[in-house]
């Protein structure tokens, strides 16, 4: 068997996700004003009792689509966890943007740590208010909510 290659943010997560860099430098070079300003969004997320899943996320919203990123970390080994953004607060939710299927599923590895993009059609509104939640399957069906975090526009 092959030896298991680990990334250096499993061992020391990032306060921003994994391609959050190349956004920024992505927003630099789109400033002119022939084309659309992008919108940076940022958000780190909270555990949501009784779970202990922690984590951050970041959206670019430009060119009729918003790309998104999330990584959790501090989650259970191996188990499968729903995302997606969603319009509202924590304390009250709204719309999913874009439709479930179009998030990824995350797999938690064995440090607990998973990631993932999705490609959202359509831009996050500036002025409006999103939120990226994650979630586990229910033992009874459903889901349970295990971080939430609210989505700030940066610019």
């Amino acid at each position: 068997m092959p030896p298991t290659r680990t990334r250096r943010h499993e061992a020391n997560p990032p306060h921003r996700p994994r391609w959050a860099g190349l956004v920024l430098l992505l927003l630099a070079g789109c400033s002119s004003p022939a084309e659309p300003v992008a919108t940076l969004w940022e958000g780190v997320l909270d555990p949501v009792p009784p779970g202990g899943v922690a984590g951050s996320a970041a959206a670019v919203a430009q060119f009729g689509r918003t790309l998104a990123s999330v990584e959790i970390r501090q989650a259970l080994g191996g188990t499968t966890y729903r995302w997606r953004i969603e319009s509202g607060t924590c304390a009250s939710p709204g719309q999913v943007q874009g439709g479930l299927a179009i998030y990824p599923p995350l797999t938690a590895s064995q440090t607990g740590t998973a990631s993932a993009d999705a490609v959202v059609p359509g831009v996050l509104r500036r002025g409006s208010r999103y939120i990226v939640r994650v979630a586990r399957e229910a033992p009874a069906g459903g889901e349970v909510v295990v971080a939430c975090g609210e989505l700030v526009e940066r610019g």
